[in-house]
Parts: C-alpha cells; sequence; structure tokens
C-alpha cells in the first residue's frame, strides 16, 4: 500500500529530481526541457572527450536520459563499462545538463564536479543532483554571477 506514495520519502521535489516517480500513483503534471553533454576524461592522461549518446541509443532516448537523473547514471556506468571492455581503462564520466522545469529558466540539475561513474545507484537520494532551490541558473554560470560552480567547468572537451 505505501509503495504507490513513495516518491514522498524523497528530499525536494519529484518533478525536478524524478526520484521515485515510477510505479507510484503520483501524475507527472510537469514539462522538461533539457540539454545535456556527457565529458569522459582519462584519469591516467587527463585526456577528455564528449560522448555522443546517439552512438548508442535512439533519438527520443537521448532526451530521456537527460530529464532523469538515474538514467544519466545508468547511461555513464553503460559507457564506462564499453569504454573498459574496448580497452580504454577505468574513466571518469561527468555531466553538464541544463533542465527548464515548467518553462522557468534553465538550471543545472547534476553537479557537474561529481564522476557518475563512481557514484552507485541506489534506492536513497541521490548526492549528485542539485536541489531545485540550489541548482545555479545557467546564465548565471554564463556571466560568472553564481560562486556555487565555475561557468566552464567540465564543458569543454581536448582533442
Amino acid at each position: 500500500l505505501l509503495f504507490p506514495f513513495h516518491h514522498y520519502l524523497y528530499p525536494g521535489d519529484v518533478n525536478w529530481t524524478a526520484e521515485g516517480s515510477y510505479f507510484t500513483w503520483h501524475m507527472r503534471m510537469a514539462s522538461k526541457d533539457v540539454k545535456g553533454t556527457l565529458i569522459a576524461t582519462d584519469p591516467a592522461t587527463g585526456k577528455t572527450w564528449d560522448i555522443d549518446p546517439k552512438e548508442h541509443l535512439h533519438p527520443r532516448q537521448t532526451v530521456s536520459i537527460f530529464s532523469d537523473p538515474d538514467m544519466t547514471l545508468q547511461y555513464a556506468h553503460f559507457v564506462a563499462r564499453e569504454a573498459a571492455a574496448a580497452g580504454q581503462g577505468n574513466i571518469e564520466i561527468r555531466a553538464r545538463v541544463q533542465c527548464a522545469l515548467n518553462r522557468r529558466k534553465p538550471r543545472l540539475i547534476i553537479d557537474p564536479e561529481v564522476n557518475l561513474v563512481a557514484q552507485k545507484r541506489s534506492i536513497r537520494p541521490a548526492s549528485f543532483i542539485i536541489p531545485f532551490d540550489e541548482a545555479p541558473l545557467v546564465e548565471d554560470l554564463e556571466e560568472g554571477k553564481s560562486a556555487r560552480l565555475a561557468p566552464d567547468r567540465g564543458s569543454s572537451a581536448a582533442e
């Protein structure tokens, strides 16, 4: 009986975090416009590169992985396993995901400083999700107004 109401066990707005939204009676009455980039880093060499989700996913899935932080985490784990199997070693993956909830100004939803590969999936609240009320506006980051996160941290790819 409690399972359909488990979204109340998570802090913050379930429409923002998507935590606890599966198998619930809670109706999703929100719209999310998202843009995201995944950045891989080889810690042994310092080399970074962008990951193109279109290499593995259908175009509709590429939107879903950025609108749900848990899906972003799962995809990062998948890419890391694929890289290890291809002989690239243990890579780190960070995400820079902008989310506009219900036509508000876009904010970062995932902390771009966090290596998602090192994060374990859990039923507990994810520490890499930035709470809506603390998430910096993307425009403030671009103008250098936010002290929380650097404007270009993790967004550039080296060759």
